[in-house]
């Protein structure tokens, strides 16, 4: 048993790097494809050169998303995370997540719609979990099809308990 854990965390851990390996490479490509545009053409328009900058620059934030997760994930898998809960509301932390990646949705032609009909307060840490929902959003939006709609719910239940979903019309993730 310990042999065949031991085997499947290894293989989780080779499948991991090479995913974070392939996000890694995917912006950095587009950022130096985008510089060397610009440095090749001095004499592109405006217009192109916005274009390139524009596309550079959301890479940029893409990889630097990447980097937080990576280092998030450490931090966790350190045990070095001591969370600090607060009350938070939930409907505005998980509109404020949606409003950051709106580039990245314009750029694949969808719609995220965050649904609240009320004021959802759990106690949490909220920079843990603004995390959570962004790794949600991404991989919704990576994998949803283009002119397509993603709807974030935000609910509470009468026993207190609160949640999130994220609900894509993307391909579905094994179980």
């Amino acid at each position: 048993f310990e042999a065949r854990v031991g085997q499947a965390t290894s293989d989780s851990r080779a499948a991991f790097l090479a995913a974070m390996t392939h996000n890694l490479r995917t912006p950095l490509a587009t950022i130096k494809t985008s510089l060397s545009a610009l440095l090749a053409s001095p004499e592109s328009t405006v217009e192109r050169r916005q274009l390139l900058l524009t596309n550079a620059r959301s890479e940029t934030d893409h990889l630097e998303r990447l980097v937080t997760k990576v280092l998030e994930l450490a931090r966790i898998h350190a045990g070095a995370v001591e969370p600090s809960t607060e009350p938070v509301d939930l409907g505005e932390l998980t509109g404020a997540a949606a409003r950051r990646l709106d580039h990245l949705a314009g750029q694949r032609s969808v719609r995220v719609n965050v649904h609240c009909s009320d004021i959802v307060v759990a106690t949490v840490d909220p920079d843990m979990l603004d995390l959570v929902v962004i790794v949600m959003l991404e991989n919704a939006l990576r994998f949803a099809p283009s002119d397509s709609e993603i709807e974030v719910e935000v609910a509470s239940a009468p026993n207190g308990d609160s949640t999130v979903r994220v609900i894509d019309r993307g391909p579905g993730i094994p179980a």
